[in-house]
């Protein structure tokens, strides 16, 4: 799981077809809460960086 793939240069992580279940619920979880903590806490910044990533 150390392979990232990239797109114009920028590292994008690993695609989600590589993952097994458990590693992919993981990953889902970690996403919706950084996802949550940025809407009720981030700086504007914050969560147009988040989106940008997303």
């Amino acid at each position: 799981m150390n392979e990232h793939d990239t797109r114009d240069g920028t590292m994008t992580g690993v695609d989600p077809g590589r993952l097994d279940d458990q590693q992919l619920m993981k990953e889902l979880e970690t996403i919706h809460r950084t996802r949550h903590d940025t809407l009720l806490y981030g700086s504007n910044d914050a969560l147009r960086a988040h989106n940008e990533r997303m």
